[in-house]
């Protein structure tokens, strides 16, 4: 490690951090999951938005394939936004970006066209044609952003036909080298609405930092280590050690100097000024998730006006209200079933009226006018043309960190954009953090989007390799070529 760190390289805000990055920070849950996967169990990574979620799927691939398991991620939010024509064409990119993951050489799209699907779906054939045939080490499927699909009319086959992997178990043995695991920011609840097999999968729920998990970014700022540690003792008596505001506060404190006082500046300035919590994107999702007109959001909104006047208040026990307080980020649960607000930061805003429809009428009234003059006077140019750069910074691949943050904001400041900015903003991150595969490339001047993560494990035909039910099936494996035993390491 080099004896200067630049706070810029050194922190991810927004995005999955990968595994190689030394901000990194390893909890509890890294550990559930790989468990749970190495026992081929179905476990769920559920929890609040900019938890962590992805960051464990991303941990957790790395450990298996240095143990030799072949691990796959499927980015559902992708393939949503692919749109498949129908739910079978979504269906085959997902079987297509298995087979990428896992470096398969078979063409999915020709297989699938001949296949004809089974009585559980045409998805669980090809984990049992393709996957499993032609590999004989252990395999685990890991399915991030779920939630994303569950809007979809792809969803209710894929949750079958992870179902129907697991219960193939008892009549094929080779389905117990297949496990799953899916993640994102949903409730098991709604998982088990549309299948109750979901009940009993285990769930992990990444952890906010504790002092010591925290302390592992300390290292960015340099200078004595009792020193750098009480700096970031400072910087979780705001965040609570919340993983995506602490990374962000720890950067814009590096950033000015990695004083005492330039964690408060950072605080005031990027999260508590005005209007500064509705340009984070992360409290701007919070916000909006709890300013959802819905019953059960103004409930939750009522009760975290509550807590963080310092009321004490119990769990709700309408699942809809807790579930929007929990998805929110704003509110966890302690061991005696009681609501406390996450952070100092949450409190503070709250308490500023962050929650409150400040002047809603005034303020969709003005927008109103202004889309109105828009369009009187060229309302095709304000809604077509005018952002358009922005958008399209906002979706390059070699666009800088900088340029991105200032088309976010000139998006996010035109009225009707706010939603449509934050999503971009979200989804450009993120795309760079998910298609990083070493130290270098997440550095928001070189992003790799588009370069699949490839699995370096051994891929070896089955020594008993099935028959396939029709023979353009046989035609399309037979033609495969053999995949060296090893490869380097992503």
């Amino acid at each position: 490690m080099p004896s200067v760190i630049q706070p810029a390289e050194f922190f991810v805000v927004g995005g999955p951090v990968q595994p190689e990055r030394p901000c990194y920070v390893e909890r509890k849950a890294d550990l559930r999951l790989e468990e749970a996967l190495r026992a081929k169990r179905l476990c769920c990574v559920l929890g609040p938005l900019a938890t962590g979620k992805s960051s464990l799927l991303h941990r957790a691939a790395r450990t298996l394939r240095r143990a030799g398991t072949l691990a796959a991620i499927v980015d559902l939010k992708r393939i949503s936004e692919q749109g498949g024509e129908t739910p079978d064409a979504s269906l085959r990119l997902v079987a297509e970006r298995v087979a990428a993951e896992l470096g398969l050489r078979v063409d999915v799209g020709a297989w699938w066209r001949a296949s004809a699907p089974g009585d559980e779906g045409r998805l669980v054939e090809f984990f049992w044609q393709v996957v499993l045939t032609n590999t004989t080490a252990p395999v685990a499927v890991l399915f991030d952003d779920v939630d994303a699909a569950l809007s979809k009319p792809f969803a209710a086959e894929l949750l079958d036909a992870v179902r129907a992997c697991y219960a193939r178990r008892s009549r094929e043995r080779d389905f117990a080298r297949l496990g799953f695991a899916l993640a994102g920011s949903v409730s098991q609840r709604e998982l088990e609405q549309w299948n109750a097999s979901f009940a009993e999968a285990e769930v992990i729920e990444p952890e906010d930092f504790n002092a010591e998990q925290s302390y592992r970014l300390a290292v960015a700022f340099g200078g004595e280590q009792e020193l750098a540690q009480a700096l970031m003792d400072r910087i979780r008596a705001w965040t609570g050690g919340h993983p995506y505001l602490t990374q962000r506060v720890a950067r814009g404190a590096a950033r000015k100097g990695g004083r005492f006082e330039d964690v408060e500046r950072v605080v005031r300035e990027q999260l508590l000024a005005h209007d500064a919590a509705a340009r984070d994107p992360v409290l701007a999702h919070a916000r909006a998730w709890l300013g959802d007109p819905s019953w059960p959001a103004r409930r939750a909104s009522k009760l975290l006006r509550k807590i963080a006047a310092g009321d004490k208040a119990a769990e709700p026990s309408d699942a809809a209200i807790a579930e929007r307080l929990w998805l929110s980020g704003t509110v966890p649960v302690d061991a005696e079933k009681q609501l406390r607000a996450r952070n100092r930061i949450i409190k503070e805003l709250v308490a500023a009226g962050w929650l409150k429809q400040k002047s809603s009428a005034p303020k969709w009234l003005a927008a109103a006018a202004v889309l109105l003059v828009a369009v009187a006077a060229g309302g095709y140019w304000y809604t077509q043309r005018l952002p358009v750069a922005d958008i399209d910074t906002l979706t390059s691949t070699s666009a800088s960190l900088r340029s991105l943050d200032e088309a976010y904001g000139r998006l996010r400041g035109l009225p009707g954009f706010e939603q449509r900015a934050d999503e971009l903003w979200l989804a450009a991150l993120g795309g760079r953090s998910r298609a990083a595969a070493t130290l270098a490339q997440p550095t928001p001047s070189r992003p790799c989007l588009g370069q699949p993560m490839r699995n370096p494990t051994a891929i070896g035909t089955s020594s008993g390799e099935r028959r396939v039910n029709n023979a353009a099936s046989r035609e399309i494996l037979s033609s495969r070529p053999d995949v060296p035993a090893t490869a380097a390491e992503t």
